[in-house]
């Protein structure tokens, strides 16, 4: 019986000892396979360039639309609605200076935390559109007409708008349209981060 039990336990460790073995091996053995890149930084072809509007009188003495840009891809703007709708024309501009078409998003890095009593709205145009603004009883804006994208400044962080296309050579528009209640004082928080986002492929970028 005793004899019967060690040639088993034998011919069990014959089994594990080559695949022991070869895990220790596996686990010590790296192979190592070389790549060269070569990186070629270079300067954007979709740039801002600042607005008909930019800079301009705002409404209260002493203000202005503020557009502040840095290195043409990246942009700084301070506004300054007031109660009732206000709508700011052409504030920033989005140029493509490639030879190729671009698809355009927006996404909302930091939303404004205001309540459904008010409005913030970034408004994409192309250079030619005319714009339709289309009010309720109470002056506030309920849709707009001829717009390429508009996309609430309110919303969720890491929204993601639908796509618009920038072509080769054109330009793009951005507006700004702001509700505040008549009755209602200015919201404390009012910091918005939001991205434009490029790419020449038809796939949506990554969240």
């Amino acid at each position: 019986m005793e004899t019967s039990r060690r040639r088993r336990l034998y011919r069990l460790l014959l089994i594990l000892l080559p695949v022991i073995a070869a895990t220790a091996t596996c686990a010590s053995v790296f192979l190592y396979h070389p790549i060269n890149m070569k990186v070629e930084p270079q300067k954007s072809p979709i740039r801002f360039a600042y607005g008909g509007n930019a800079n301009q009188f705002d409404i209260g003495s002493g203000k202005t639309i503020s557009v502040e840009l840095i290195g043409y891809t990246q942009a700084s703007i301070t506004l300054h609605p007031t109660n009732g709708s206000t709508y700011y024309k052409d504030v920033l501009r989005v140029e493509n200076t490639d030879s190729k078409a671009y698809n355009v998003y927006v996404v909302i890095v930091d939303p404004l935390a205001w309540n459904n009593d008010y409005n913030a709205s970034l408004l994409v145009f192309y250079s030619d559109a005319t714009r339709y603004l289309n009010f309720d009883a109470n002056g506030r804006v309920t849709s707009v007409d001829g717009c390429a994208c508009c996309v609430d400044l309110t919303g969720t962080r890491g929204d993601l708008s639908d796509s618009f296309l920038i072509d080769s050579g054109d330009t793009i528009d951005l507006d700004l349209y702001f509700y505040v209640p008549h009755n209602a004082a200015p919201p404390s928080d009012n910091n918005v981060n939001f991205l434009l986002v490029y790419t020449p492929s038809s796939e949506e970028p990554p969240s």
